[in-house]
């Protein structure tokens, strides 16, 4: 006969296996807040996707006590491993979007790639802004959030599978599990759960919180350990006008991966772990809120792992354009974007690749070298080149030298490629930047010249030269 989960009337069951259920039924729950629920859900309901719903609601067996019996096999099962864990390392995409009934509803405005280390047991996750721009087949250059929404404009339900294929070559690493999470699923697992302890970095506050009825509240948060339920949890995330600093959306991202954090600690807590009531809320909370590529027992599997994560010990990383960061502000067709300070995703490929290692274990002579600029002015129009230099500075470029050329007559940009071909992706984004030529050989002036047309405005700076620039009219 068909065994309910959550059927509440569980009398018949001995006492002496009780436990095993209920730990067991745990098992599948921690998975859930610890690497899935994200909540920059905006107001508007959620249609539920009821893969992981159907998966725990309903098995076919005589009784209870098998279920916990062929579990507990699942959980032991040599045979079966996870993907990447034979790599010691299993990424995750976890997404949050609005949902069906908001606008941009399959928008994924959270989205962040926590890795597990099943060797030695860490976890690392890594914010990346719904705001930065990737190339998305057949749309060109979009925000990396709109890759979910794209795939469900052609076949719901792809949206998954889709983006932690894009996510992936991107960012260059294999993405195994996804899982999409919705906003009211959160609220009600925090408060299931009575409530999250979550320590506030600093007080702020936001005047321009959107209500429901589309008008504004003020939000407060104060400096310390403070316990939240559900919509204070969500509040606290989704705010993204706060003051003393807390207004960017990388603020927010951290804030994010705080909460998950308290929310883990909070379902292995002892109270939790003992109290079946609770244990039924959370399953209520979660079945039908996630969607996700997980099969049952590797949900079960990761879940057995994870009581051994020491949170102390997670790495917290977010892709920002703060200071030292490896993200620049930009502009596509008037939209607001962020790029690679680099031109392309080598830095950010090499960070999350990375993310285990502790800066002194990291072997930076593996990270590329950055790419070398001589710029030089090869028109009448004042400042041409110091704007251009200054420009391509927030890419990470190494200016050599700013210039005016020996000939200031250029029509065009030329860029002159000095690598022998080494830097091509340099080039292709300097070439579409700068609407530029590409010559493989230098001018005869080049090599001889006058020392009265240089500007120094940098100084010079030691080592080969990747391309030499000669600005021309039509730069801008």
């Amino acid at each position: 006969m068909k065994i309910n989960l959550l059927d509440k009337d569980l009398n018949q069951v001995p006492k002496k296996r009780l436990n095993i259920f209920w730990k067991s039924a745990i098992a599948c729950a921690i998975i859930a807040p610890l690497f899935l629920i994200q909540t920059t859900f905006l107001k508007g309901n959620f249609n539920p996707f009821l893969k992981i719903g159907a998966a725990l609601g309903t098995f076919e067996f005589s009784n209870i006590t098998e279920w916990a019996s062929q579990l507990g096999k699942l959980i032991r099962s040599e045979n079966k491993i996870l993907k990447g864990e034979k790599d010691d390392r299993i990424n995750f995409l976890l997404l949050g979007m609005g949902g069906a009934g908001h606008d941009g509803a399959y928008l994924t405005d959270t989205m962040i790639i926590a890795s597990f280390d099943p060797k030695e047991k860490r976890v690392a996750m890594v914010s990346i802004p719904r705001d930065l721009a990737v190339p998305i087949s057949g749309y060109g250059q979009r925000k990396i959030n709109s890759i979910n929404a794209f795939a469900e404009a052609k076949e719901r339900g792809s949206g998954g599978a889709t983006t932690i294929a894009a996510v992936g070559e991107v960012l260059d690493i294999p993405i195994h599990y996804y899982i999409r999470a919705d906003f009211e699923g959160f609220k009600t697992l925090i408060d299931k759960l009575g409530g999250i302890s979550v320590y506030v970095e600093r007080s702020f506050t936001d005047n321009q919180y959107p209500t429901d009825d589309e008008k504004y509240q003020t939000l407060t948060f104060e400096e310390g350990w403070q316990v939240m339920d559900g919509d204070a949890a969500l509040k606290f995330v989704r705010s993204r006008h706060g003051t003393n600093g807390e207004a960017s959306d990388f603020a927010r991202s951290r804030r994010q991966q705080k909460v998950l954090i308290s929310l883990k600690e909070k379902i292995l807590s002892f109270s939790t772990l003992l109290n079946p009531i609770k244990i039924q809320g959370v399953f209520d909370a979660v079945k039908n809120s996630i969607d996700t590529n997980m099969e049952m027992w590797e949900i079960v599997r990761m879940s057995h792992f994870a009581r051994d994560i020491d949170t102390e010990k997670i790495i917290h990383q977010v892709l920002s354009a703060d200071p030292g960061g490896v993200l620049v502000p930009a502009n596509i067709d008037g939209a607001y974007v962020l790029e690679p300070r680099a031109g392309n995703f080598s830095e950010i490929q090499f960070l999350v690749k990375n993310i285990f290692n502790t800066a002194s274990e990291i072997n930076f002579e593996d990270k590329p070298e950055p790419t070398r600029l001589e710029i030089q002015n090869g028109t009448k129009i004042n400042g041409l080149a110091s704007r251009t230099a200054e420009m391509l500075k927030k890419f990470d470029y190494k200016i050599t030298k700013v210039s005016n050329a020996a000939e200031q007559n250029y029509e065009k940009t030329i860029i002159y490629d000095l690598t022998d071909g080494k830097k091509n992706d340099d080039l292709d984004f300097l070439k579409e930047k700068l609407n530029a030529e590409v010559s493989l050989s230098l001018p005869s002036w080049f090599l001889n010249p006058q020392p009265s047309s240089e500007i120094s405005l940098f100084p010079p700076i030691s080592g080969s030269l990747d391309f030499l620039i000669v600005l021309g009219k039509n730069t801008y």
